[in-house]
């Protein structure tokens, strides 16, 4: 993926709205020419076709030099500067998780409960507060998982085939998404787990080895936890 500071790339800018604080930003998977970055000031995001404007991020060192250093974070993430303060959080819903469809027909407004036709258990009679976040999670629909939570069902080998059905658009986005454990820790799991997992899911099989030449390519200091959990001090490609 292109860095988001390529001076050639193009952001969304809400230019009407700079002097306004805070400033917000939000990135969705980049198409063509355009870094998938929106940004805008003030409290309100307005839903109108002609909101922001296309401006090429060279651009953005004169208008909004706050968020320069902010735009290489990948799709799906967010941003909000006031006050001298910068705060960002991974939001799946940017790369479309909520509205997708795997060809099989996997509905991400319903629960794996649903999906999987189980009874729901009661997260007051688990054993463990790990087994009862797992049953909290369970009742959820998939679009409303957090980020953690996905990272504990992969984690806990919990919800196969539909978790892979929510998780693979956003290993795609970034193969080295933290699931609450450390960076990479999903595509880690996904490398270790029983081949079984993939049985009905073949085609994500498959992809595994280009995210992980995508993870090894990234910087020491973001692939070493996730290199380190495979039991690798070198790239060595899984099979």
């Amino acid at each position: 993926m292109a860095a988001t500071n390529d001076p050639d790339l193009k952001v969304g800018l809400a230019i009407q709205t700079l002097g306004k604080t805070p400033i917000n930003g939000l990135r969705h998977l980049p198409v063509g020419d355009t870094s998938g970055w929106y940004i805008w000031a003030g409290e309100s995001l307005e839903d109108t076709d002609d909101f922001f404007q296309p401006v090429h991020t060279h651009h953005l060192l004169e208008l909004v030099p706050d968020v320069v250093d902010l735009l290489n974070l990948e799709p799906g993430w967010r941003f909000l500067v006031a006050d001298g303060m910068v705060d960002t959080w991974f939001d799946p819903t940017l790369l479309g998780v909520a509205h997708m469809r795997y060809r099989d027909g996997t509905d991400f407004s319903k629960s794996l409960d649903e999906l999987q036709g189980s009874n729901p258990s009661d997260p007051s009679d688990a054993p463990t507060p790990m087994v009862a976040d797992i049953i909290r999670s369970r009742r959820k629909p998939l679009g409303e998982l957090t980020l953690d939570e996905i990272g504990r069902l992969v984690v806990q080998r919990d919800g196969f085939p539909f978790i892979l059905d929510l998780v693979w658009p956003l290993l795609e986005g970034d193969p080295l998404i933290d699931g609450g454990y450390y960076p990479g820790d999903i595509l880690s799991n996904l490398i270790r787990a029983d081949k079984g997992i993939w049985r009905d899911r073949p085609a994500y099989r498959e992809g595994l080895k280009l995210l992980y030449r995508r993870a090894v390519a990234m910087p020491d200091e973001d692939k070493h936890a996730f290199l380190e959990s495979l039991g690798l001090e070198n790239d060595c490609t899984p099979n």
